[in-house]
């Protein structure tokens, strides 16, 4: 009874705390109270959930998702899961989605859809489908993105909540802008703004009246951009948002440029350059300094050009040498906390060994102690080589990780300045046009095999969990064939099922989940336009067997080998030139194997691949 007094009385001064110190103090407040292991599950949950708020407050994604994790781990022991648990995996999916982990951020997304079919919850389901898609978007998987988004639209008219509305129409104009398809962005950004005036949100109004202003630069619609870039610097005047007023600078200038206002122009790009220098907007300046640069060596002033890639280079290096910088000494500070600890176990060890000596010289002949004292330190050093070695591994995979995610800043900013660069095509000639394209392919395909090597890290490094629970295959199946229906459409490909209505197995649905995305995607990506995809479920006594068969390009038997007994795949380009990684397969192998099953592969070149697998009856 006295323990849980001070454990609320601790909480509630922490909530009166306010301030930057007052968070830090949170902070270190809420870890010590976490080290008392007479804390009861509920009480170990609640704090995890307060320091996940606290972490996210101060912009710390990683550490945030880390949190909010444990508490989700809690929720489950302690048989909280009705309303709490799917709370605490969307706010674990959100923090992930920012830290940059895709796969388990679907995964926690893919779970609150489940419970809430069992539990309703409309408002979070909602979300849930916006947050979905938001993800796919972040990876450039405009389909994906699209399928949710217009299901969270469903879900918020059905809700008659105007904001979510607005949210869902200006997220699928965002697709619609970066597939091309510049009308009908314009028509669901004016549903948006609509419905943002109505309810006087000044923050998205401007967001929305940049968002029109650029797809109608990117259509040379020149009449119709200053309009909306005037009245949305004019609303961030008033409710103070420097990063819109940055923005709105930069974009007339390049309105300016095109229209051959140099002067104009330049002067833009100055107010842009010095507003986000001043307010500490570095990615609006990155954007600013790469346009302005940009702008000065089509005008042929490349000595001014010159000096803008240089502030930009300087920029880009300082951001990059600051993530660094934080990763390093985040490693630094755990390897040295292992250090301490190895060399106080070798201390205590050393001692014992003392008087284990001292012992044995009292009762044994020399020439035995001296065997005896031998064959014991042999032991402990085998024993300490074993496990420094176990600890250098881990070590290993912490640090790949931290690679992983840091690989992929640089990666993007590459991608994001060569499509900047293609934006202006008319300005370049056909063989400049034709190498920025294929940098642009080249970058994206970086850019899909650094998420592949991320996933295959969260394989090897165990944050992936397997957890075996009943479903229903057929379903899981249909779900996941919707995902690419468009995909295949657009190829000419039809998919054709021949499953039971309804097939229980046993596995993990989730791991089961990404072994039928990436196989489809394998599938559409080496079929031939107007080819059939067949999905084929058969069930015995104690197996559930699933084909996916194909009519594509194939693959020769020796690579077949590689793959399942070598582990080694190579990446080939789909029949549309689609590019990959080629880890899928191995993942997926990997995969089947945490569920006591195995990926089997027939495939004749030119004549098609069937993929089949086994899985436990439920």
């Amino acid at each position: 009874m006295y323990l849980k007094l001070i454990y609320h009385c601790l909480l509630s001064c922490l909530l009166l705390c306010s301030g930057s110190y007052a968070s830090e103090s949170r902070l270190d407040s809420l870890q010590q109270v976490l080290k008392d292991s007479r804390l009861s599950v509920e009480e170990e949950l609640s704090c995890y959930e307060q320091l996940g708020m606290e972490f996210e407050e101060n912009y710390q994604a990683t550490e945030a998702a880390q949190a909010y994790q444990q508490a989700v781990i809690l929720s489950r022991k302690s048989g909280n899961t009705g309303n709490k648990l799917p709370s605490l995996l969307y706010r674990y999916a959100v923090m992930a989605s920012y830290a940059g982990d895709f796969t388990n951020t679907i995964s926690a997304l893919e779970e609150i859809l489940k419970l809430t079919e069992h539990v309703p919850n409309d408002v979070l389901r909602a979300r849930t489908l916006m947050q979905t898609g938001m993800v796919y978007f972040f990876q450039n998987e405009w389909d994906k993105a699209h399928y949710f988004y217009q299901l969270a639209l469903n879900a918020a008219q059905k809700l008659k909540n105007k904001e979510g509305i607005s949210i869902a129409y200006n997220n699928i104009a965002n697709i619609y802008q970066k597939q091309q398809l510049p009308q009908q962005a314009a028509e669901y950004y004016g549903k948006a703004l609509k419905i943002q005036r109505e309810l006087a949100d000044s923050a998205s109004i401007c967001n929305c009246l940049m968002n029109i202003a650029t797809n109608n630069l990117e259509q040379n619609q020149l009449h119709a951009v200053s309009a909306p870039l005037n009245e949305a610097m004019d609303i961030a005047i008033k409710i103070g948002d420097n990063e819109i007023i940055a923005l709105s600078y930069m974009h007339l200038g390049v309105l300016n440029s095109i229209t051959g206002e140099k002067e104009k122009a330049n002067d833009m790009f100055k107010k842009a350059e010095k507003l986000s220098l001043e307010t500490g907007y570095d990615r609006v300046r990155q954007e600013v300094l790469l346009t302005a640069g940009d702008f000065h060596r089509q005008s042929g002033d490349y000595k001014l050009a010159y000096e803008y890639l240089i502030k930009l280079q300087n920029l880009t290096d300082t951001l990059m040498n600051q993530e660094m910088l934080a990763k390093t000494q985040e490693f630094e500070i755990r390897y040295k906390s292992r250090e301490s600890e190895a060399e106080l176990l070798l201390y205590k060890q050393k001692l014992k060994i003392v008087h284990q000596q001292q012992i044995f010289l009292s009762v044994i002949l020399i020439l035995l102690t001296i065997l005896v004292v031998t064959l014991i330190i042999n032991r402990k050093r085998s024993r300490l080589r074993n496990k420094t070695l176990k600890e250098l591994n881990e070590t290993k995979d912490k640090l790949f990780s931290i690679i992983s995610h840091d690989l992929k800043s640089p990666a993007i900013a590459q991608k994001v300045a060569i499509d900047a660069m293609i934006k202006h095509a008319d300005k370049y000639d056909a063989e400049t046009l034709g190498l920025l394209s294929a940098f642009s392919n080249a970058a994206e395909s970086q850019l899909s095999l650094l998420q592949n090597l991320l996933n295959w890290a969260n394989l090897q490094t165990g944050k992936m969990t397997y957890n075996p629970l009943p479903f229903n295959l057929s379903e899981t199946i249909h779900k996941n064939l919707e995902l690419y229906a468009i995909s295949a459409k657009n190829k000419g490909i039809q998919f054709i099922t021949d499953l039971p209505e309804k097939c229980m197995v046993h596995a993990d649905r989730q791991m089961i989940n990404t072994v039928f995305r990436n196989l489809f995607d394998n599938a559409v990506k080496f079929s031939k336009p107007d080819d059939i995809i067949r999905v084929v479920v058969s069930r015995d006594d104690s197996f559930t067997r699933v084909s996916i068969i194909d009519q594509g390009i194939g693959m020769p038997q020796e690579k077949i080998n590689e793959l399942q007994m070598d582990g080694k795949t190579t990446s080939d380009e789909g029949t549309y030139g689609e590019k990959g990684s080629g880890l899928g397969l191995i993942i997926c192998n990997e995969l089947l194997e945490r569920n006591n099953s195995r990926l089997e592969i027939q495939s004749n070149p030119d004549k098609g691949t069937i993929f089949s697998f086994n899985l436990a009856n439920s």
